[in-house]
């Protein structure tokens, strides 16, 4: 009586992917079956793997659509009254890889905007349902009548009218894509445990996901092709084989069967061959094949694509294009993360997130191992009294905490651990690497349920390129009777350490709403001013800039199902 079964089943095999034009996706091929106990649970087939803050931590996020087995069981007054157990084991196949997409908009475009997967795949599949789409920090929904649709085959986003794009427009997506390079499997395992009246929370978990070396799909590797991917290391480009081919010449027409000419010429006082494209030529006896590269070696001869749909020289560390074909690398990536919450007092919370990351780039190699393993933590403490009081006198409500969070340059996530505008609140660059240590505390007071104030100060620093300190005052006020009124103020000072050169980034908006009847008349402001400079010159650097935008707006209200 307390079990029930819940079962998709189909004996159609669909191999397509529905389309990413409504909030709902009715997925043909999505099939499972699902044991439901007060206890125990188990799901075998098609299922989403979700593993949120709460139970992940802070570095043990998890999302993935994946094709196997999930079980769950939960054990009661385990080593005590009112103490519970929960045990989680996971083994599947993945779908695809998870990668992370900042597309700064273009003015006057909508889309489509294409997605790229990792090593600059150009053309990525990706996987139905498994995006999350972010515009200036601010999660979108599906849907044409909502914010964007996404041609899941293309790998392409479009953006409906109700997200206009400018070119101050900051697009984000995260999504899981299929290359069709390895088999990928994920295995798991996690344990929760909650004691002392459900005060103290222990979680931890193991999590593998790993490229078969012994199951590839579009290619046939043998041994040679194995060794040229042992070899390699952590570097493609040594993981390629030349994408020239020689097709001969036709006996009957006497012209080259191929498309490319070879010429042999001096660059640099070095000979080098060139490719040149011309298909129907006496001496066209070859055919090539070309893979992109996101970053053209400095030594090597690049091409670029032509209109005609063949490839020409570029240039010396030019082009995007290199007549190669890379070779898949097969991956292992292992986290064990965990996190413990202690409740000493109803008002106080302490917590703390450990992870350890084993990441291997290829994992046919043996070479570069040592750079492999990496670790975070964080430790925070929140303190949400429920009023304030002076003797009898209530002053409000108050929210304090603090943090420390320290990363390891080493340390790779399975899934994204940072905010969508990590970046941006910091005024921090992708090459800024190093190991990362980030302080914050926060306060929030509430003298009036109608009024907050709001004030962060937070400092970042990654000791061989760059320290950030960050501070930001938030006001608002929220009564039916008066007008909404909010007005966010945020400072950043950076200082890049490898150029010594300085910035201060001022940020400031403003919004003030006020209902009349069903008409909502809103008004926002918003200004930054950036100083970028350099102790060696008087001159602001590029990168610099001031703009003021004032933008008035009219809602009718309350007109179901209709809006405007």
């Amino acid at each position: 009586s307390d079990l029930d079964i819940v079962a998709a089943l189909t004996d159609e095999n669909v191999p397509i992917q529905p389309e990413g034009t409504t909030q709902t996706l009715q997925e043909l091929d999505k099939v499972f079956i699902q044991l439901r106990h007060p206890r125990y649970g188990a799901t075998l087939g098609d299922f989403v793997y979700e593993r949120g803050e709460q139970d992940g931590g802070e570095f043990g996020q998890l999302s993935r659509k994946l094709q196997g087995a999930n079980a769950t069981a939960t054990l009661q007054d385990v080593l005590g009254q009112g103490n519970s157990l929960a045990i989680g084991i996971t083994g599947a196949t993945s779908r695809g890889k998870y990668t992370s997409n900042q597309i700064q908009g273009v003015e006057g475009s909508q889309g489509p905007y294409r997605l790229t997967g990792r090593d600059a795949s150009r053309r990525p599949v990706v996987i139905a349902g498994t995006e999350r789409v972010y515009i200036d920090g601010q999660l979108m929904t599906r849907g044409e009548t909502n914010d964007y649709t996404i041609d899941y085959g293309t790998g392409e986003v479009s953006f409906s009218a109700r997200r206009l794009i400018t070119y101050a427009t900051r697009i984000t997506v995260d999504f899981e894509y299929s290359d069709r390079q390895f088999t990928r499997n994920l295995v798991g395992a996690s344990a929760r445990v909650s004691a002392f009246d459900n005060r103290l929370h222990l979680f931890t978990s193991v999590t593998q996901e790993a490229d078969d070396p012994a199951s590839p799909i579009d290619i046939a590797l043998n041994d040679s092709l194995r060794e040229i991917i042992a070899g390699s290391g952590t570097d493609k480009y040594k993981a390629s084989v030349s994408g020239l081919l020689f097709a001969g010449r036709d006996s009957i027409s006497l012209t080259g069967r191929g498309q490319y000419t070879l010429k042999d010429t001096i660059i640099n006082g070095g000979h080098r061959p060139l490719l040149v494209y011309s298909p129907g030529h006496p001496l066209a006896y070859y055919s090539a094949t070309f893979s992109f590269v996101d970053e053209m070696p400095t030594d090597s001869i690049g091409y670029s694509r032509s209109n005609s749909g063949g490839y020409v020289v570029a240039g010396l560390g030019k082009g995007s294009y290199l007549p190669i074909q890379f070779l898949p690398i097969p991956e292992l990536h292992r986290v064990i993360s965990g996190r413990a919450t202690f409740d000493p007092h109803s008002d106080v919370t302490i917590s703390g997130d450990y992870a350890f990351s084993s990441y291997d780039e290829n994992r046919l190699s043996s070479l570069d191992n040592d750079a492999n393993h990496g670790g975070a933590y964080k430790i925070s403490m929140e303190y949400h009294p429920k009023e304030v009081r002076v003797g009898n006198l209530v002053l409000g409500t108050m929210d304090l905490s603090a943090s420390d969070r320290f990363v390891d340059r080493r340390f790779v996530s399975l899934d994204r651990v940072s905010e969508i505008e990590f970046d941006r609140n910091w005024n921090v660059t992708k090459s800024s690497v190093g190991d990362e240590e980030i302080r914050q505390a926060a306060l929030t007071y509430k003298p009036l349920k109608s009024i907050s104030v709001a004030a962060t100060y937070g400092s970042l620093e990654r000791k061989e390129s760059v320290r950030s300190t960050r501070l930001t005052m938030n006001v608002s006020l929220s009564d039916s009777a008066l007008p909404d009124i909010g007005h966010k103020w945020e400072y950043i000072r950076t200082e890049d350490r490898r150029t010594l050169n300085k910035s201060t980034w001022t940020r400031q908006q403003s919004t003030i709403s006020y209902e009349v009847r069903r008409l909502k008349p809103v008004l926002r402001v918003e200004m930054e001013d950036r100083q970028d400079r350099s102790p060696f010159t008087d001159s602001l650097l590029t990168g610099s800039f001031r703009y003021l935008e004032i933008a008035p707006g009219l809602s009718l209200i309350n007109l179901d199902p209709f809006r405007a």
